[in-house]
């Protein structure tokens, strides 16, 4: 795969839960983690029918920087781009020397739920 320039500023977020005072229910919300540049790309017809084998279907795949900004995403954050109220929703994190330093973070349009 040929990394494209990141040129795309992006906000990648984790969530937080919280107890309320009311009556003890857990409470949801989003939080920044860092701010980094992408190559944000769509994922091809044939991609997401082979990633939707398994799970939800990979809709994006999101090139970012590997550094110690980075070192600790997960799977469990999602991927916020700028000037939009759209999420990506992290599915899995993919290491490669190809990448030339680089991280790739296979996302989709929806959260997975169990």
């Amino acid at each position: 795969m040929k990394v494209a320039p990141l040129q795309e500023k992006v906000v990648i977020q984790s969530k937080v839960t919280a107890t309320d005072s009311a009556g003890g229910r857990s409470v949801g919300s989003w939080t920044p983690h860092t701010t980094v540049w992408a190559d944000i790309r769509e994922s091809t017809g044939s991609e997401i029918y082979e990633s939707d084998q398994t799970q939800n279907p990979v809709t994006h795949d999101v090139v970012i920087r590997n550094s110690t900004d980075v070192a600790n995403i997960t799977p469990a954050m999602r991927i916020q781009r700028q000037d939009t109220t759209k999420y990506l929703y992290i599915e899995s994190i993919r290491f490669s020397k190809r990448l030339e330093n680089k991280i790739m973070l296979r996302c989709n349009l929806q959260p997975f739920v169990l």
